[in-house]
């Protein structure tokens, strides 16, 4: 089931790709949809395999590379996640393809079109896999995983979140998009004070153009600056004694690094989301870093209920208020007052 959830998006665009002008259109556009929406499919059960039974596994697909004692493989993980990641991922992207059956119809390259929808979904699960996973050079995660677990509940666990769990791996993706959003909100405050800047946004598009190009100049700035407080924290036993394995100026320079290259290839992934017309990257980087935590949430509250610590009764009225909150927010952000 986890080879197909991944690489029925890839067998797709390859066969649309490679025959897309011996065949007719339409049957490519329900061939990709059709195995785009089987992995999300085979996702959700997984997702709740995840929820339900706790479960987890490691599906190895090949060794890459073995060196004396070292063995290197590319393998499938799952885990509460990448299950939360695969959900969002297959399922947005097997709904923008149904759309776009009827979206492009008019297009002559409809096969090329697909083949490229589909490739571009199975990258996204790819890369995002592959970041998350790959632990920072020269820390033990062990112990910083022990830190997070007593952590949680306290602001730790809130920046975790946002980082979609690699915080608490300190993965190359650790500062997530935190660092973007926080450079984003200081110059939209600066556009306020600073008379150069409030006539750039003024200027249209072109100057949005170059107030956005500041932004991302800041996002490494800030994100630099976070990753050598995050070296020195670790250093300095802040996360757990023994954190460190080579403490240094090589582990600070290299944390630094890795940290901020991370947060800037996601920001890139997030533009090229958006200018693809998957969504808005940014917020649906944000979205499943959020809700990376609904299955151990939602395991957590049937745990409860299980030991009679939460009543059935007070699950629906809580389960109604995360439905009800929500749409209380939206109807006032999208409501229109109506000047006669």
């Amino acid at each position: 089931m986890e080879y197909l959830i991944i690489f029925l998006p890839l067998l797709g665009a390859i066969a649309s790709g490679l025959f897309g002008k011996y065949i007719g259109d339409r049957f490519w556009e329900f061939l990709t949809s059709s195995f785009v929406s089987i992995s999300a499919i085979l996702s959700l059960i997984i997702f709740y395999e995840v929820i339900v039974n706790d479960y987890t596994n490691n599906v190895e697909i090949f060794t890459w590379l073995t060196s004396g004692s070292l063995e290197i493989s590319w393998a499938i993980k799952i885990d509460a996640l990448s299950a939360t990641m695969l959900v969002v991922v297959v399922l947005v992207s097997s709904l923008v393809h149904i759309y776009s059956i009827g979206y492009m119809s008019h297009d002559n390259a409809r096969a090329r079109f697909m083949a490229y929808l589909s490739l571009f979904t199975f990258a996204m699960l790819a890369v995002y896999r592959i970041g998350c996973v790959i632990v920072t050079p020269g820390i033990d995660p062990q112990v910083i995983r022990q830190f997070f677990d007593q952590m949680s509940g306290t602001v730790f666990g809130l920046f975790n979140l946002f980082s979609g769990g690699a915080l608490e791996q300190l993965s190359v993706f650790s500062l997530g998009i935190m660092p973007y959003i926080s450079a984003t909100i200081i110059f939209q405050l600066l556009t306020v004070v600073i008379p150069h800047l409030e006539a750039l946004k003024k200027e249209g598009e072109q100057g949005q153009k170059k107030i956005n190009q500041w932004s991302r100049y800041a996002t490494v700035v800030l994100a630099a600056f976070q990753s050598l407080l995050i070296a020195m924290a670790l250093e300095g036993g802040q996360f757990g004694q023994g954190a460190v394995v080579n403490p240094g100026w090589g582990f600070k320079l290299t944390t630094m690094i890795t940290l901020t290259c991370g947060t800037a290839f996601i920001m890139w992934l997030g533009e090229q989301v958006t200018e693809r017309g998957i969504g808005n990257g940014i917020s649906l980087i944000i979205f499943s870093g959020i809700i990376v935590r609904i299955p151990s949430g939602l395991s957590q509250m049937l745990d409860l209920i299980r030991t009679d610590q939460f009543s059935p009764l007070e699950a629906i009225l809580l389960a109604g208020l995360v439905l009800v909150v929500p749409g209380f927010v939206v109807f006032f952000e999208r409501s229109q007052r109506r000047i006669p």
